[in-house]
C-alpha cells in the first residue's frame, strides 16, 4: 500500500515542487514549461505533480507567491533592525538586490509575464514594505512624502536598477549605496518643486503644452512636448 502522507509531507513536497519548478521555468519560459517536464525534474511519475496542482498555471502562481513571500521576509527584518534612516535605508537596498540574486528564479518569475492574476497577499505586502521604505526617505531629505505613492516609484526604479545590473550594463563596487542615493532623489523629486526652491511647471496659456521653465507663453523659448 502506498504510504499515506501527514499534511507535513504534503507542504514539504508542494514546497519543493515550488523550488524545482522556480528553476525549471526560469530555464524554459512559461510557454515551453510543462507537468512532464517538472515531474522528470522532480523524479516522480508523470501524473504525480496533478495530485498535489491542477495545471502549471497554479505552479506558476504558488512560485510567485513563494517569492514574494521570501522577498517580504528579509526585507522586513531590516526595516525592523536598529539603525538610522540612512543606515536602513542602505541595507534595505542591499538586502533587496542580494534576494535578486541569490534567488534569480522566483525573482525573475516574479516579474515575468505569464497568466492574469490580481496582487496576491504577499505582493501587496512587499509594496507596503516600500511605502515603509518611503517614509525613511522623508527623514534623510527632511521632508514629508507619500508613502503608498512613492514606494510605488521607488520599487519601480530598484527593479529597473536590478534588471540592468543582472544584464551586466551598469554595478560596481557601491552599486547599493549609488542606487540608494538616487533613490532618496527621486524621493525629493517627488516633492512640489517651489518647496525645493525651484520654479514649478506649469501649464502655457495658450495650447497647455509645459513650460519647463517655469515661465508661462515666452515667445523666444519652445516647450518640449508632451510624451
Amino acid at each position: 500500500m502506498p504510504r499515506i502522507l501527514s499534511p507535513s509531507d504534503i507542504a514539504a513536497f508542494r514546497d519543493r515542487v515550488c523550488s524545482v519548478a522556480a528553476v525549471l521555468l526560469a530555464e524554459m519560459g512559461y510557454d515551453n514549461f510543462t507537468m512532464r517536464d517538472l515531474a522528470k525534474r522532480l523524479g516522480s511519475s508523470a501524473m504525480t505533480p496533478y495530485r498535489y496542482f491542477a495545471n502549471k498555471d497554479a505552479i506558476l502562481a504558488l512560485v510567485r507567491i513563494k517569492g514574494f513571500s521570501l522577498l517580504a521576509d528579509r526585507l522586513e527584518s531590516v526595516l525592523r533592525d536598529d539603525g538610522t534612516a540612512a543606515e536602513k535605508s542602505h541595507a534595505f537596498v542591499a538586502c533587496y538586490v542580494t534576494f535578486a540574486h541569490e534567488q534569480s528564479a522566483f525573482y525573475q518569475l516574479m516579474f515575468e509575464n505569464g497568466p492574469a492574476s490580481q496582487p496576491t497577499h504577499e505582493e501587496q505586502h512587499v509594496r507596503s514594505l516600500f511605502a515603509e521604505y518611503a517614509k525613511l526617505q522623508s527623514g534623510r531629505i527632511g521632508l514629508d512624502i507619500d508613502g503608498d505613492r512613492i514606494g510605488e516609484l521607488l520599487w519601480s526604479t530598484l527593479h529597473g536598477a536590478v534588471v540592468f545590473q543582472r544584464m551586466g550594463r551598469i554595478g560596481g563596487r557601491d552599486f547599493e549605496y549609488l542606487v540608494d542615493n538616487v533613490l532618496c532623489s527621486v524621493a525629493a523629486a517627488d516633492l512640489p518643486a517651489m518647496v525645493l526652491g525651484e520654479p514649478a511647471l506649469r501649464p502655457h496659456a495658450d495650447n497647455g503644452a509645459r513650460d519647463w521653465s517655469g515661465e508661462v507663453g515666452t515667445a523666444d523659448r519652445v516647450s518640449p512636448p508632451l510624451m
